[in-house]
């Protein structure tokens, strides 16, 4: 029989498996490592773009309540104001710190002024409606006749003392806004510091002696029986004056006044330091009692316009020296101030 050839094929199949999650992790690992920083580095954006913009968007809150008048505004930031907190230190930015705190302080400067413009509204309204009353009620007297013309002379007595008290607080106006301005001339010569405190004492004696007060004097000096000094005599006296004046003001009956002079050390200074056996002054009123219409009895029962201790501060500034205050050891208030020696 004839051969036959047989001619065919042979197929190898194998089943196709689907690559494993590792193996897709491989063969993408360049792709998926860009998306995830990608998705990182967007939270990241937008978590730093809230932080820095929400300050930025309360600082306009706040400006717009100040401008509407609303000076108790202030920019409440958790780690800005307050205690700062790590976490918002490495998000908000040191200058949004700095602006925070800045626009709180300003607005909190504002406040204290307009508070001090209504005290003084206040007290200067208190001090002139009393002598204007006065005066209108005694001159309409004895024009109309109802005033006896044996007593017309004691009236007008009286009358002209309400004058000079008005032309007093016109005069502290005055020159409180001089001082302000800076436009104060200084007349400085050496002179002797006990003497003057002494000169004041006499102009003061009335006063010191209508409560029976007892002035106790402490005085250094060095050549001649003196202490010299060098400063503008006249403003170192007014300084002098309304801080004794202020001590007797506020000693009770029977109190004391101690007046103290002494040099610093090597700083080529003298140190005047004025006491009192009065109720002394709360330490939360210290930092503001050398400010303008600053007054610590806020009730209308003690006189003053609160511009004497702003006097003194400004006088003492333009020497180039400084007023302090402490308690005394008498129970009552301690005022000190440097001046320079020749």
């Amino acid at each position: 029989s004839p051969t036959c050839a047989y001619i065919g094929e042979i197929q190898l199949h194998r089943p196709v498996v689907t690559e494993s999650f590792n193996s897709f992790l491989m063969t993408n690992s360049l792709l998926l490592s860009m998306l995830v920083a990608f998705l990182l580095a967007l939270g990241f954006i937008g978590l730093l773009s809230r932080n820095i913009t929400r300050p930025i968007r309360l600082l306009a809150q706040t400006a717009d309540r100040v401008y509407r008048g609303d000076l108790s505004a202030r920019v409440e930031l958790t780690g800005i104001t307050g205690e700062r907190q790590t976490e918002s230190k490495a998000i908000v930015t040191d200058d949004l710190m700095v602006l925070v705190e800045t626009m709180n302080s300003m607005i909190e400067k504002l406040e204290h002024q307009e508070r001090d413009r209504r005290d003084f509204i206040s007290s200067v309204s208190h001090d002139l409606r009393t002598p204007l009353t006065s005066i209108r009620g005694f001159v309409e007297g004895i024009l109309d006749g109802t005033v006896p013309e044996a007593k017309i002379a004691t009236y007008l007595e009286i009358v002209k003392q309400e004058v000079l008290r008005l032309q007093t607080l016109v005069n502290t106006l005055s020159e409180a806004s001089r001082f302000e301005s800076g436009k104060v001339q200084l007349d400085e010569t050496v002179f002797d510091i006990n003497a003057v405190i002494k000169e004041d004492i006499i102009g003061l004696e009335t006063l010191l002696n209508e409560k029976n007060i007892s002035v106790q004097t402490d005085f250094e000096t060095s050549e001649q029986d003196r202490l010299l000094v060098v400063g503008d005599r006249a403003a170192i006296s007014r300084v002098v004056y309304n801080i004794l004046s202020n001590a007797i003001r506020y000693t009770p009956q029977d109190g004391i006044i101690a007046l103290t002079t002494r040099r610093i050390g090597r700083a080529h200074q003298v140190e005047v330091i004025i006491e009192d056996s009065g109720p002394g002054i709360p330490t939360s009123d210290w930092p503001y009692i050398f400010d303008r219409f600053y007054t610590v009895d806020k009730s209308r029962t003690a006189k003053g316009s609160g511009l004497g201790l702003f006097i003194c501060r400004s006088i003492l500034a333009a020497h180039g020296q400084r007023i302090a205050v402490a308690n005394s050891e008498l129970g009552g208030t301690s005022l000190s101030f440097t001046l320079a020696t020749p």
